[in-house]
């Protein structure tokens, strides 16, 4: 049986994270939306930009 308050919180969760990919996708170039299509969360999408944008410090 699925709890109320764990349902609540997904939604919320899901709602949230929604809302983050919104900000995100309106916010960066059409070559780097193609980039991130697949990604199914906020996270997984930051996570990706900030694996393409990552410097390698070598001095």
């Amino acid at each position: 049986m699925v709890d109320l308050a764990e349902l609540a919180y997904y939604r919320s969760w899901k709602d949230k994270d929604g809302k983050a990919r919104g900000v995100l996708f309106q916010n960066i170039s059409n070559g780097l939306r193609m980039k991130l299509q697949g990604c199914t969360s906020a996270k997984e999408a930051w996570e990706k930009l900030a694996k393409l944008y990552q410097v390698d410090d070598e001095d």
